[in-house]
């Protein structure tokens, strides 16, 4: 049976195939199955190393050492381009939370930008703290729908409050849950918005 060609082009289907590739790489730990940029990049935890180039990143790719994954949920925005990976791995090392944003052009990936949390744990007593499914759900926030808008200006709300230490405004669920870091787990709106005044951020939001 002849195998389909990988997609080549900026559809929401083939951004998914495209970071599906680079997580498939890592779990086999061969490069050559990730659909790499030649001038692809990769940085780790906010720029403290960097990959630079295709053959750089497959190389290294083909060098780690993933013994188990779960919890893996991908989130992709079609308009960047981009698809957010959120899973739990193991290795030598033990277990690690680990997010990335995937950002592929025509069926290639260009950029991948890692965030890596250290867990000592075993995988296996690591909790999957979130559903594989997505919920598109967005009543109560006056969206009619999950649409790109709406979903930057009730993100954003979360944004500014962070910035000025108010969580009087944020639109919180009253089942709203924040994990950090995998593991510092809080719950409901009223602990999120007495959080979020104690946390003024001294940054400028890019």
């Amino acid at each position: 049976q002849e195998m389909s060609s990988p997609c080549k082009d900026n559809s929401r289907a083939c951004l998914s195939e495209a970071a599906m590739s680079y997580i498939e790489a890592l779990w086999a730990a061969d490069g050559a199955i990730a659909r790499l940029h030649p001038n692809a990049r990769r940085t780790h935890n906010g720029g403290a190393g960097a990959d630079e180039g295709g053959a750089l990143i497959a190389e290294k790719i083909s060098t780690d050492e993933i013994t188990g994954y779960k919890n893996l949920r991908l989130v992709v925005d079609e308009q960047k381009g981009d698809v957010f990976a959120f899973w739990i791995v193991e290795g030598p090392r033990g277990g690690a939370h680990v997010a990335e944003r995937i950002r592929a052009r025509e069926g290639l990936i260009t950029e991948i930008e890692v965030f890596v949390a250290m867990d000592e744990r075993p995988i296996d007593e690591i909790e999957s703290l979130w559903s594989d499914e997505v919920d598109n759900e967005l009543s109560g926030h006056d969206c009619a729908a999950p649409i790109r808008q709406c979903l930057y200006e009730i993100a954003n709300t979360y944004l500014d409050g962070l910035f000025i230490a108010d969580g009087s405004s944020v639109k919180f669920a009253p089942d709203v849950r924040r994990t950090q870091n995998g593991r510092n787990i809080q719950f409901g709106e009223a602990t999120l918005r007495a959080s979020v005044e104690r946390e003024k951020l001294a940054f400028k939001r890019n």
